[in-house]
């Protein structure tokens, strides 16, 4: 059986490509034009391996976009729409234009060509509708955004009620063939018990709680290929008795195109953790300890000037936009991590597993009960710090700074159970489900 993976968000199905490959699978990765593009350039395949010429036999390039303009274009009308829309958006030098571009004939007769080629397909973003134009079920969808790409994800569905008719029109066109698309495919598979749950519900599919490997802890790194940053950063954190990471994208400012209970859905919170750092160094003041924070996401320079009111800016390092490898890095030698603080029941993502596998202790919203995560997943969840609020992140911070036995069984404890129920575990899981699906069709 020939796998192909399709697409690419934040690596995660790099990820797994090297697992399959690992267990002999013959897969492949097949990336769209857009994948590790412009704002997501370090998502590219490259900043999260050490051993790219090892993977590259096996990724392949699609000519299409993993976007709406690949789907919406059968109709002279659409096609009209989408090019005027390409053509507005490159002279205004829009970072997403790409999406608006309808394919030639000719390269939708190349991407025929290409995925003619396997047996299996694993997909998220517009894959359904993708594969679904060209006469092609997609055999695994699985959500990469909260409430499902190009369905019920917030950001989407404001252009599917915005008040531009011409927005509203291709919005909810393309939202029609995804539902459809997605309740074709063979197999979907959701761990988000929340908007995601919702958003499958509401459209009639029912997925299976199957959790797929997105991050591959299991490379050597190389030295003599660390950037200057990740060098400098390594010998400064030897100063430092507690190293605090959050390689989180700053999101907590409000705009104004969301009401007060949509923001509640999409904010991240990350002034809940500098502010809880401050309340921990007023009580700890004598700690030798660091908060580590990235340069990325709108919001980060509203961060920065939270620390300063705080006065809290010289125990904060700030670091640009790095690549995963050496994010990983960074978050193995930390103390503990801070995740992502939605106001609902969502479960981490590509950020949480990151810190698992490298065995550090995350703080995270998590608010599912013991035995709800047993009976949903099958297994019991990691030893995950959860917190809610600013007190609450604040409350862990000195828990764990205060007994380092606890910390250390905490990481220990975090990637024995990533060993076990994620990683190759759940690689082989996935193995399973494909060759019983490929079986019955």
């Amino acid at each position: 059986m020939k796998i192909a993976i399709l697409g690419n968000m934040n690596n995660g199905h790099f990820a797994l490509l090297r697992y399959l490959r690992d267990l002999n699978i013959d897969a492949h990765l097949l990336i769209f034009r857009d994948d590790g593009y412009g704002s997501s350039d370090h998502f590219s395949i490259k900043s999260d391996t050490w051993n790219f010429s090892k993977w590259q036999p096996f990724i392949h390039s699609l000519p299409a976009v993993n976007g709406y303009g690949q789907v919406m274009g059968e109709t002279f009308f659409n096609r009209i729409i989408l090019y005027t829309a390409y053509i507005i958006k490159t002279i205004f030098k829009i970072h997403n234009a790409h999406h608006t571009k309808p394919p030639n004939r000719s390269e939708i007769e190349q991407l025929k060509m290409i995925l003619s080629k396997y047996d299996a397909y694993i997909g998220s973003g517009a894959t359904p509708a993708i594969l679904s134009s060209l006469g092609i079920r997609l055999d695994l969808f699985h959500a990469y955004s909260i409430g499902i790409e190009y369905v019920n994800e917030s950001n989407f569905l404001s252009r599917c009620k915005s008040k531009n008719i011409i927005i509203k029109y291709i919005a909810n066109q393309m939202r029609k063939k995804q539902v459809h698309s997605i309740r074709n495919a063979r197999n979907c598979f959701n761990t988000e018990l929340s908007r995601t749950k919702k958003a499958f519900e509401e459209i009639n599919v029912t997925p299976e709680v199957v959790s797929i490997p997105f991050v591959y802890p299991y490379e050597k790194a190389r030295s003599k290929e660390f950037s200057i940053v990740l060098s400098n950063i390594l010998v400064r954190l030897e100063q430092y008795d507690f190293v605090i990471t959050s390689q989180v994208r700053h999101l907590w400012k409000k705009t104004k195109n969301f009401s007060n209970d949509e923001w509640k859905k999409i904010s991240k919170n990350n002034n809940w953790m500098i502010e809880a750092y401050a309340e921990f160094l007023k009580l700890r003041p004598k700690s030798n300890s660091v908060l580590i924070l990235f340069e990325y996401g709108q919001d980060y320079s509203h961060s920065k000037s939270l620390g300063e009111k705080l006065n809290i800016a010289n125990r904060i390092i700030w670091l640009p936009i790095m690549q995963r490898k050496e994010i990983m890095l960074i978050i193995k030698l930390s103390s503990v991590s801070i995740g992502e603080f939605y106001e609902d029941n969502v479960l981490w993502g590509s950020l949480g597993w990151e810190c698992i596998s490298q065995g550090c202790p995350l703080i995270h919203a998590f608010n599912i009960s013991h035995q709800d995560f047993l009976e949903h997943y099958g297994y019991h969840p990691p030893p995950v710090l959860p917190a809610g609020s600013m007190s609450e992140i604040r409350d862990q911070l000195l828990h764990l700074y205060d007994d380092e036995m606890y910390r250390k069984n905490i990481g220990l404890n975090s990637k024995a159970w990533f060993d076990k129920n994620n990683g190759y575990s759940a690689a082989k899981n996935l193995v399973r489900i494909l060759d019983k699906v490929n079986h019955l069709s």
